[in-house]
């Protein structure tokens, strides 16, 4: 074949041929049209959920904190609404693939390609740690359009009702849990509290604030018994058989020092006991002061789930 040596040629040869190419367009054109309209149909249709911040902030929380705990109730719905028993109350409502003989597991699974929940967020601040996604795009496609709206508001009906009764859940069985700690450490206080009465009422003499008037009365009491002591001593040789009144008198000096050295006996044996007594009793209220500390943390908590509950009465979280 020979070249094209100009432009105007290849007008001539295009005139030339002109039904030829042209019947090949047309012919292509029907034959492209004809397989597209063979084609099974497709809609997608989208829903968008605007994801707003709390009005009332409680706590000291970080923006990054904040951002990742909003990321981590997006994932939970997520998985929540994309659940197998959810999918198939969805696929039963709305008779989805009726028409052909496939397992509930294998509708699931088209429903799970056929929808998806993806998070919308500024691509230009992805790089900021406090940069949290503003919304969520719903898509569902399907050959029906109107199904696949229908479908896609009852994705969206769900992602909302499964985060209100996630977070309606979560606070109350924060606030139960806070409550049932309450009535458990409060009883235990009010046990302890008695233990550590009646365990101060036993010893209190050998306690701190007793053992120093114990040991006064030990050193009075040696000193007591030592001048009796000294008076025997002065009344040496005389005996105590006799009817006289040094007889009796060194006699009461006798069953004296006796009933002194008794006494001196148990207040040393007793005082040889106070660290066992003042190491039990600082146990009890170590065991007080951990309790009372539990106490005002659960209390601290309880006001918190209970401030929690009122934002989700009134509406005000995110």
């Amino acid at each position: 074949m020979d070249k094209f040596q100009s432009f105007g040629e290849v007008l001539s040869m295009l005139r030339r041929r002109f039904f030829l190419w042209a019947s090949i367009i047309v012919i292509g054109g029907l034959i492209s049209l004809a397989y597209v309209l063979g084609l099974p149909r497709d809609y997608e249709t989208y829903a968008t959920i605007q994801i707003e911040q709390p009005s009332i902030k409680t706590g000291a929380t970080s923006p990054g904190a904040l951002n990742a705990d909003i990321l981590q109730k997006l994932q939970i719905v997520e998985q929540r609404v994309m659940a197998r028993d959810n999918l198939l109350t969805i696929i039963d409502k709305f008779g989805l693939y009726n028409d052909a003989p496939l397992s509930e597991l294998q509708k699931v699974e088209l429903l799970r390609k056929a929808a998806g929940v993806i998070h919308i967020t500024n691509p230009d601040f992805r790089w900021r740690q406090d940069i949290s996604p503003s919304a969520l795009l719903v898509s569902v496609r399907m050959t029906d359009p109107v199904l696949a709206a229908n479908v896609a508001n009852e994705l969206v009906n769900n992602v909302l009702e499964q985060e209100e009764k996630r977070r309606t859940e979560q606070v109350s069985e924060t606030l139960s849990f806070f409550d049932g700690e309450e009535r458990r450490i409060g009883a235990a206080i009010t046990n302890l509290e008695q233990q550590i009465a009646d365990y101060k009422q036993e010893n209190a003499v050998l306690l701190p604030g007793g053992v120093e008037a114990l040991r006064t009365r030990l050193v009075d009491l040696q000193q007591i018994e030592l001048e009796v002591q000294r008076q025997l001593l002065e009344n040496v040789g005389i005996s105590s058989g006799g009817n006289s009144v040094r007889a009796q008198r060194l006699r009461r000096l006798q069953e004296e020092s006796e009933l002194y050295q008794i006494e001196i006996a148990e207040i040393e044996a007793a005082l040889k006991d106070t660290p066992r007594i003042e190491q039990q009793y600082n146990r009890l209220e170590r065991q007080l002061t951990k309790l009372e500390e539990q106490y005002q943390a659960i209390t601290a908590g309880k006001a918190e789930a209970e401030m929690q509950q009122m934002l989700e009465a009134s509406q005000q979280t995110d």
